[in-house]
């Protein structure tokens, strides 16, 4: 948060008393549960991480949705990106040669969904991280790809163009790879 000439800088609070604190209105508000309640909640401070106030919005938004709370209901709200998304997108790197044939990718698993971009860049961050078949520097050399997309974006770029941008990016390191190797 910024003040005129003062930045405030609030650390997220500890998960246990996030816990303890969303169990709290929970109970107050009667809120019932599809799945496991200290599970779905324990999911939706690692959504919002660690934000109070989001996962309280949130817990809201699913309540008002008229269903019960549950982890679907939770990534419904939050707009989370399913794990096949980025699965489908890192095989579109991976195995099209053409950027033609990429761009379609994106257009059907991310634009027509109206999946945000952030979290995509950010789930193939961790997607990075698991990946046994890259190099550490393929990987470093990738991430850096991805962590300018991410600035560009915070700066305000388009974000269709940014995931093409990264997605194409990282082909062409793994297309040197293939050629190299």
């Amino acid at each position: 948060m910024t003040s005129r000439c003062a930045k405030f800088r609030f650390k997220p609070i500890e998960i246990s008393d996030g816990l303890a604190k969303l169990d709290q209105i929970c109970t107050s508000e009667q809120i019932t549960f599809s799945d496991n309640p200290p599970l779905v909640l324990q999911h939706l401070l690692t959504l919002t991480h660690g934000d109070l106030r989001k996962s309280i919005t949130w817990l809201q938004s699913v309540c008002l949705m008229g269903k019960p709370v549950g982890l679907k209901t939770i990534d419904e709200v939050g707009g989370v990106v399913p794990d096949d998304v980025v699965e489908g997108l890192v095989q579109a790197v991976t195995g099209i040669k053409n950027v033609e044939d990429v761009v379609k990718k994106v257009e059907e698993l991310v634009i027509r969904p109206g999946y945000p971009v952030a979290q995509i860049i950010y789930k193939m961050v961790e997607w990075l991280e698991r990946d046994s078949m890259m190099e550490s520097l393929e990987k470093a050399q990738a991430s850096l790809v991805l962590a300018l997309a991410d600035h560009a974006l915070n700066e305000g770029a388009d974000e269709h163009l940014q995931l093409l941008g990264a997605l194409t990016s990282i082909q062409e390191l793994r297309t040197l790879k293939t050629i190299t190797a």
